[in-house]
């Protein structure tokens, strides 16, 4: 074959690719046809479970009802018993629905629901995909009562990618890049959970070798009916498809046999057992203190950005009105986040806010790379650690693998010998002054504030902020986290030209192969009393333990610091 020959097919082939079709949903469109969906034969049809949340929601006169969800068993608990006591809606928006053993298990309690009225929707981001072809061809009409929609899909296939979509990438990078981050539940219009926790295993302290410490907020009065606008103003849009549509879900949707009744298995109920006989319960508080109730008759209000994030450049996104909290302070803010990559923005407003307030201490509680599920996300804020320390004077603490606290945090570890799993904080949310929470899905980094949909509640309430300031704090302690300081393990002299270089590498737009670091992790020795890590008593206190303590895996090392060194300009995307 000749050059221009070849030339021209390989170029054909990239205009076909960059020309597939993606899917599109008629704006009135129901589904109908031959498809077998409806109740299963033989269901009954049973009465909503008694349940606290709907006492709440009935009695509720102007102010608001809250209730944190600290923990995977309780995030799981609250959502088997809401599916149960649902009445006549469930709506669930999330970033990832993954096919494994939790979600099989609420898909089947979804399908009971439905067989009793209930009318379910599930809007699931496009990518990553929710499952193979032929399962959501199952899913797509597996009852009358559900629907099931992926939103933003970057290709005419729902399931795995192909040798065609990568042909496609270049042209449709910023449709896969911008992906909506919103995980909301809403049930019968008056009940919502909003929080970090996506739809699997992990998120519900049910894999074995590595599980999230996240958070929710279940959320009963006023506020619910602007969260449930929300939930339908993204399942509306034009780019809100239902699964019959996909290319790689249709050849199957005519020979799909009936989805399987019930169909998690009997391994898969075994994750859930423990929790079966405290369903019944009326009222999960009375369970323990981390499901407490807060009546706030403060301000309460949802913050969510729209789908125009993905259809309009100019979009103005909630991430200012965050930002706008943050300029709220004056004594104290207080962070948590599974990743501390500092979006410029908050930069430029923490310097400003320090310039009126000298004073300010400004916490941040993530994750060591011990804890991290994502090591080069990791890397690149390790790269700039220096400038968040020194510039923006942050008070990082990294979670330690092995945090004292593990079994508040994970209870499962204590109930079950054989359950050690590796822990990660997930969770988002920030406390100002003592005044103010947010408890949101929003990283505080360059994508949530410049490419994904986000959301999230603010609570104005000094008891409720104050609580969720200790739990902050608390995962922060010295037993739980190690804190970043300055390392002084070289003469002033040296230290100063290898700070001169570490620094021109870290900012200049070339490869940083300095090998020395700025800053370390130190943890606080036997007996003493903990003090802040610019305090002048801090070195005699702490002790440094390294870069990357509690992580014996060379290859992970190796990788970060490859990363540092040629990923820096990937920064604005993580």
């Amino acid at each position: 074959m000749n050059f221009p020959r070849s030339f021209l097919i390989s170029l054909l082939i990239i205009l076909q690719a960059a020309c597939t079709s993606i899917p599109r949903r008629p704006p009135d469109w129901r589904p109908e046809g031959p498809f077998a969906y409806s109740p299963s034969p033989g269901a009954e049809r049973t009465e909503p479970l008694p349940s606290a949340y709907q006492d709440r929601a009935d009695s509720t006169t102007g102010h608001h009802h809250l209730q944190l969800l600290e923990t995977g068993d309780d995030a799981l608990l609250a959502r088997l018993h809401l599916f149960r006591a649902a009445r006549q809606s469930i709506d669930i928006q999330t970033y990832i629905w993954r096919q494994d053993g939790v979600t099989r298990v609420l898909w089947d309690e979804l399908m009971d629901a439905a067989d009793r009225g209930v009318n379910v929707r599930i809007l699931v981001d496009a990518f990553p995909p929710m499952g193979e072809a032929s399962l959501l061809a199952q899913k797509a009409f597996a009852h009358e009562g559900i629907e099931v929609r992926l939103f933003n899909p970057p290709f005419p296939e729902a399931s795995a990618r192909t040798l065609g979509q990568l042909r496609s990438l270049p042209f449709r990078f910023r449709r896969i890049n911008q992906r909506m981050h919103h995980k909301l539940t809403v049930i019968d219009g008056r009940i919502a959970v909003v929080g970090g926790r996506n739809i699997e295993d992990k998120y519900f302290d049910r894999r074995n070798d590595f599980v999230y410490k996240d958070r929710e907020l279940v959320v009963i009065g006023p506020v619910v009916p602007d969260i449930q606008e929300t939930f339908d103003v993204f399942w509306k849009h034009r780019r809100s498809v239902p699964l019959a549509f996909f290319s790689d879900v249709i050849p199957y949707l005519i020979h799909a046999p009936r989805i399987p009744r019930p169909l998690a298995d009997e391994e898969d109920r075994e994750l859930t057992a423990d929790l079966d006989a405290l369903l019944s319960l009326r009222d999960l508080a009375s369970l323990h203190s981390r499901l407490r109730w807060f009546e706030v008759d403060g301000e309460v209000s949802f913050l969510s950005d729209s789908p125009l994030r993905f259809t309009r450049r100019r979009y103005r996104a909630k991430h200012n009105e965050i930002r706008g909290l943050m300029r709220e302070a004056e004594s104290e803010l207080l962070f948590q986040s599974p990743y501390l990559i500092w979006d410029r923005q908050f930069n430029r407003d923490l310097r400003r806010i320090r310039r009126q307030n000298p004073e300010l201490s400004c916490v941040f509680s993530t994750n060591s790379l011990a804890t991290a599920d994502h090591p080069f996300v990791y890397a690149i804020s390790f790269k700039h650690r220096k400038l968040l320390y020194t510039r923006m004077r942050l008070d990082i603490h990294q979670l330690r693998p092995d945090a004292a606290d593990r079994e508040e945090f994970v209870p499962r570890i204590a109930r079950e010998p054989d359950f050690d799993p590796r822990i990660g904080i997930h969770a988002k949310s920030m406390v100002v002054d003592r005044r103010t929470a947010l408890v949101s899905t929003h990283n505080f980094d360059p994508r949530s504030a410049n490419i994904n949909s986000e959301c999230g509640v603010v609570v104005r309430d000094e008891a409720f902020a104050r609580h969720l300031a200790g739990l902050i704090l608390r995962d922060t302690a010295p037993e739980n986290s190690w804190v970043i300081g300055r390392r002084i393990n070289r003469a002033p002299l040296t230290r100063r030209i290898s700070d001169t270089f570490a620094y021109s590498f870290m900012v200049l737009p070339v490869p940083d192969i300095w090998p020395h670091s700025y800053t370390s992790l130190f943890q606080l020795k036997d007996g003493l009393e903990p003090v802040p890590p610019r305090h002048p008593d801090f070195h005699n206190r702490f002790e440094d333990v390294g870069l990357f303590p509690g992580l014996d895996d060379r290859a992970v090392r190796r990788q970060v610091n490859i990363i540092r060194a040629m990923g820096g300009w990937t920064r604005p995307l993580l």
